[in-house]
């Protein structure tokens, strides 16, 4: 049983920037102790928060997943292993686990192997939580767009809409966020064409207003509805990495040990 006073944590991919900024913010919280170990690409030692971490591979866990501490505890995903990957790695070990945008999301593949590791994970201790964006306004953002098309399917029939986004240049795919905004923009009836995703640093600049010192590390998204005489336009912005944590830590964390403390379910999803 996780304790409801103090939680272990470890944190998955600290030598990235989502991951130290998230050890940051619950190493700073008395509701939480991380633990000095993290998952990574190479094996190798890593010092944040005054500590000194010992980074592990995937395989090196895999051999020896309780060898790190005898102490029970919980995995804040935030690394550049496969959704897919880092589900089955902690499910055979029955770790509870909050899985972040940073890992391979939101395709068919990954849907249906998910599903089947749930289905075999039941008798288990192991819950899965997913979070494709932990910034408390968006995920307040999403919800009440959702609610629109739950409560009408029609209100934005015979409108066409446009999802557009930009985040870091390093960042190569589609963001989940703008796939559940449009989404959600489909299920209220509007016509969405694709999605418009923005790279280029020097548009995020100029034409987007991107902060130059969070070029590296923001998430912007501009949805627009058209309709006959009628428009509406919706504007989210994230600069760098501290809203991300904060929404783990003040919120979606607590739900992952809510759901091991009270709940069956193996897999959900905030959002």
């Amino acid at each position: 049983m996780i304790s409801t006073e103090l939680t272990d944590v470890m944190v998955n991919g600290v030598t990235g920037g989502l991951g130290r900024v998230v050890a940051e913010a619950l190493h700073e919280d008395s509701r939480y102790n991380v633990i000095p170990y993290s998952i990574g690409r190479e094996a190798r030692e890593w010092d944040l928060l005054g500590l000194e971490f010992r980074i592990i591979t995937a395989d090196d866990f895999e051999d020896n997943p309780r060898g790190l501490t005898r102490k029970k505890f919980v995995v804040v995903d935030a690394s550049n292993l496969s959704q897919l990957d880092s589900a089955r790695i902690f499910a055979a070990n029955g770790i509870p686990t909050l899985q972040l945008g940073t890992t391979g999301y939101d395709t068919e593949e990954v849907e249906r192997g998910l599903k089947r590791l749930a289905k075999a994970s039941r008798k288990s201790r192991f819950h899965l939580l997913r979070c494709m964006n932990a910034a408390i306004p968006v995920i307040s953002f999403i919800n009440n767009l959702k609610g629109i098309g739950e409560a009408n399917p029609r209100a934005f029939s015979g409108c066409t809409a446009h999802v557009a986004e930009s985040h870091q240049a390093s960042k190569q795919s589609v963001p989940a966020t703008a796939k559940k905004i449009k989404r959600a923009l489909t299920a209220a009836g509007a016509e969405v064409d694709e999605i418009e995703s923005i790279r280029d640093p020097k548009v995020q600049l100029e034409e987007w207003g991107v902060p130059e010192e969070y070029l590296d590390g923001h998430g912007y998204h501009r949805v627009s509805v058209e309709g006959e005489c009628q428009s509406l336009g919706l504007t989210t912005k994230i600069d760098g990495r501290v809203p991300y944590a904060e929404g783990v830590r003040d919120l979606v964390l607590p739900k992952l040990i809510y759901m091991v403390q009270h709940t069956r379910a193996v897999l959900d999803e905030y959002q």
